[in-house]
């Protein structure tokens, strides 16, 4: 009786971490459709080398390969909301909504019209019984930038690499001899090289008023709210620095700061989300562990649902909790979901 074949496609970078996920795919018997998706951020010499060294390694492992246009979905989903969220000084977090509207959304529509029955990409992170899980590798686990994914995906989704540590990825593509462009990807990845001051400057323009602390006295001028993020500290250009970011008045166009490090002003036990996004059963309460960005730690709290919106109350205060970043929430290693941060009760 003949073996059916494993069909899965693989979204690919050029990176490391999705080049070496093709290997493992094909030691595991899949057959593999490789796709890189073309966004417009990549400046045109270094698009091409990625598409060539996604080319050469799927002809070299016996592989089919496709270049899946993006472009579009990237500026209306992504970079639309990316100004928008800053247009109302907040902080997105666009890799989050890229997961979701762009990357695996577009390797899932592709799959069910190719009937390919799974999706695979380079993220550290597990599936176990259609659930989102830590990777293995704490250091590198990216399951914080998944937790907005939609529960359809995850009936998809294959992380080749969830269960090995990024030393044993490093190993293996040198033994491989896979190689892949120097330049690494970046948080921005749509700004290239730019200065994301100089960015922003040009998307948005100046828009000058007052720095001013607590107590309203006026220290100077800022270029921008847009500029600014809850709990910066870089770009206050005042004396007697220095000055951290605690808040903003949009009616006046006055940013406000601190010269403490430390300030009551940057400290928050309770979180209000909103958009709620759910890869497990929905419940009133959960008690959790969550975090507001991507590199702190995850601290104990309760998730207290209300409708589409939840107040997350940690049990020690949080600094510098920024409207429109996402807190995620676990239960020990499995990912409960997300939810964009707002100061609106």
């Amino acid at each position: 009786m003949k073996k059916e074949i494993k069909k899965v496609i693989l979204g690919m970078s050029g990176g490391l971490d999705s080049s070496t996920a093709l290997y493992f795919l094909k030691e595991q018997g899949f057959e593999v459709l490789g796709v890189f998706l073309k966004f417009f951020f990549f400046d045109e010499k270094e698009q091409k080398k990625r598409i060539e060294s996604t080319q050469k390694l799927c002809k070299r492992f016996g592989f089919k390969h496709l270049v899946l246009e993006a472009q579009k979905d990237f500026e209306k989903k992504v970079f639309s909301y990316f100004l928008n969220t800053l247009k109302q000084n907040e902080t997105p977090s666009p890799c989050l909504f890229c997961n979701r509207e762009v990357k695996i959304e577009l390797l899932y529509k592709l799959a069910q019209k190719r009937k390919i029955p799974f999706v695979a990409t380079g993220h550290y992170a597990r599936i176990k019984d259609k659930k989102l899980f830590k990777a293995r590798d704490k250091q590198k686990d990216q399951s914080y930038f998944l937790a907005l994914l939609k529960k359809k995906h995850l009936k998809k989704l294959i992380f080749p690499l969830g269960e090995l540590s990024y030393s044993e990825v490093k190993k293996i593509a040198v033994k491989q001899k896979i190689e892949v462009p120097e330049k690494s990807s970046q948080d921005l990845c749509f700004i290239n090289d730019k200065k994301f001051d100089q960015f922003l400057e040009k998307e948005l323009g100046r828009d000058v008023g007052e720095i001013v602390n607590a107590k309203g006295e006026i220290l100077g001028e800022h270029k921008g709210l847009c500029f600014y993020t809850i709990g910066q500290r870089k770009g206050i250009e005042l004396a007697g620095g220095p000055f951290w970011v605690v808040g903003f008045n949009k009616k006046k166009n006055q940013l406000i700061v601190t010269d403490k490090k430390d300030s009551p002003l940057l400290l928050v036990r309770k979180v209000v989300l909103k958009d709620l996004n759910f890869l497990v059963k929905k419940r009133k309460e959960f008690e959790v562990e969550a975090k507001v960005r991507y590199r702190q730690s995850l601290a104990k709290a309760r998730l207290v649902v209300k409708g589409n919106r939840a107040e997350l109350l940690f049990q020690k205060p949080q600094r510098a909790v920024t409207p429109g970043q996402i807190a995620v929430f676990y239960k020990k290693d499995l990912c409960l979901g997300g939810g964009v941060i707002t100061n609106k009760a």
